[in-house]
Order: structure tokens, then sequence, then C-alpha cells
């Protein structure tokens, strides 16, 4: 099942942020699936409660974060500047951000963004239900959007301005069988702030295989440690050089974490497209990888869930630029026709 919500299609240009994460990812991908498969593939979420609520970021986020996003206007624009990383050190806007381009009130790109994290949540919620249904056939879904992927208990961080796969989790735990659940992420940026929930969470285990350096950001210290980072449950970090073995890291990696885990109720895999080389944001340059080698991760990770039988949810992750469409279209076809 492919789930759809409108308000997760957006162009940040209209709320004044020079981000180049645009609506035609999913415009794109949704008119493909329309084409080639029919209506009956995609389920849209356009009711008006399909939406998270204060409750549903209290269950991980810290009280005085989610006060400040809820309770107080000044608060939230600048949690969502921070977000967007549109404010220097002394307040002032970066070069990211043009107020007097904007369109929208960024108080609206919150709303988009609570809508957008509820389809994960059913993502989530949908799979875990196939399977109690049907205990011995493989469920997945996939939702276009989400995947924000490191914002942190207190705040958020790399245009993420709350953690949508922890709250889904969360919430999905208060009424169905969930004791355990892995995050798989292949975004081309290092899962941080999943890694921070991981160590919160003891039902919670991360695997992120991301580009070696560029993000987080933060400068090593002399002997090359950096200890701001906390490690996910297992990294694989891919430095330029050794971008064509990246998919055997990720085969090696996730055998490995495999062995040393519990396999999971539910996998959630940050399905990130900015490792392709047709990515355009400048902090992905340091992983290169061809259309082919992208589908070729995409086909793995959907082979290995389903030789385990574990139900598995997909989002977005990151993804930058007109280019990037074609990598979702390719890993949903072979996905639909499996």
């Amino acid at each position: 099942m492919i789930f759809y919500h409108p308000k997760a299609q957006r162009d940040l240009q209209d709320f004044g942020i020079k981000i180049p994460l645009l609506s035609l990812r999913i415009e794109q991908v949704r008119l493909h699936l329309l084409q080639k498969f029919g209506p009956p593939c995609l389920t849209e979420l356009t009711q008006t409660d399909q939406t998270l609520g204060r409750e549903d970021l209290a269950r991980v986020h810290t009280p005085e974060y989610v006060e400040k996003l809820f309770l107080s206007r000044t608060g939230l624009e600048q949690a969502l500047l921070e977000c967007y990383e549109c404010l220097r050190p002394d307040g002032g806007p970066t070069v990211r951000y043009d107020p007097s381009q904007a369109k929208t009130s960024l108080l609206e790109l919150f709303q988009d963004l609570l809508a957008e994290g509820y389809g994960t949540y059913k993502a989530i919620e949908h799979v875990l239900q196939k399977k109690a249904q049907k205990p011995d056939s493989f469920a997945w879904s996939f939702f276009l959007g989400g995947g924000m992927h490191h914002a942190r208990p207190n705040g958020p961080g790399g245009f993420c301005l709350f953690h949508d796969i922890v709250v889904g989790l969360a919430r999905v735990k208060e009424t169905q069988r969930l004791s355990s659940a892995w995050v798989i992420d292949v975004d081309a940026h290092m899962g941080d702030g999943t890694a921070f929930f991981s160590k919160i969470f003891p039902w919670l285990k991360s695997l992120s295989i991301h580009m070696e350096n560029g993000w987080p950001l933060g400068v090593p210290d002399q002997d090359g440690a950096r200890p701001h980072i906390i490690p996910s449950t297992l990294d694989i970090p891919v430095s330029y050089q050794d971008s064509r073995k990246y998919l055997a890291l990720l085969r090696a990696g996730l055998e490995q974490f495999k062995r040393q885990e519990i396999l999971p109720d539910v996998a959630v895999v940050v399905l990130g497209a900015d490792p392709f080389l047709g990515d355009v944001l400048q902090s992905t340059r340091h992983l290169q990888l061809t259309k082919a080698e992208m589908l070729a991760r995409d086909q793995f990770l959907f082979n290995f869930f389903k030789e385990l039988q574990i139900p598995v949810a997909y989002v977005m992750g990151g993804g930058y630029g007109p280019h990037i469409a074609p990598i979702y279209e390719q890993f949903l076809d072979f996905a639909l026709l499996s």
C-alpha cells in the first residue's frame, strides 16, 4: 500500500526557504503510479483530522520543546528557522532565508509537517495490521513523504522539525503489539536524531549507512574524535573513495545487524534518494551512486525484509532537485510487480 498526503507536497521556496526540496519529486511519483498501476495502488489521506497532534509529539519529545511548537508563535517560528538552517548565531537570516520571497506563512508549514507526520504513522500502522491479519504474508507500505531523521528529543535539526518516525512508532505502540522496531536509514546523511532516540527507547534499534563526512555538522577534536555525535546502534560510514563498495558494505552491515539484534516487529526504512549522483544538495556530494546502484540498493533492502518476513514501512527521506522522482519510481515499479 502506498500512502499520499497532499500536504506533504510542498516547495520550501514558497515559505522563503531556499532549499531544493521540491514538491515535484512527490507529484511526479504520484502521477507515475496512477498512470502505470491505477488509483487502487494509492491511498490518499485527505481528511482534515488526518494529522498529528500535540499528544503525539509529547510521547517522544521533551515537554519544553512541544510547548514551544504548540503554544508559542514566536517559539515555533524560531524552531522552524533553526530547523532549516535559516538563522545565524547572531539571530540574523542566513542566505537560505528570504522572507520577502515567501508566499505562505511559516505557521502553515508547521501544519503541513504535522499532516506529513501522520502519513508516516499510517504507513507503519498499515503494515502491522496486515501482518496481524495474515501472519505468514509479507507486508510493506510506502509513504510519499516523511523521514525527519535529524530531529532530536529537545529540538530540530537538518531540515527536520520533529522525528516523525519515532512519533509514529510510539503512537502505534499505544494501540498495537509492538515490542521492538528497527529504523534502517540509507539517506546520504547520518540519522543522528534516530541514534539519539535509540539511546532513550530500548525497543528502538537503528542502522545508518551514510557518507563518512559532511554530517552531522561540527569540527572534530584534534585527535579526530567527534564526541558530539551519538552513534547509531550500527553505523556504516562510506567514504567517497568507497562509493563503489556501497552495496557490499550495506549487505555486510545488515547481516551483522541481523546477527546481533533480535528481529523486530516492524522496520522503517528511510529511503533517501540523496546518495544519487543527480541530487543537487551540495552536502550530498560525498556519495555519487548511479541510478542502477540506487535500484540495486532498494531491491536488496526489499528482498532482505521479504526473506525474513519483517513488515516494513518506507518513508522518502532526503532527495533534492528536479532529478529525484525516477529513483523512487523504479523502486516502486519493482515492489508493486514483485
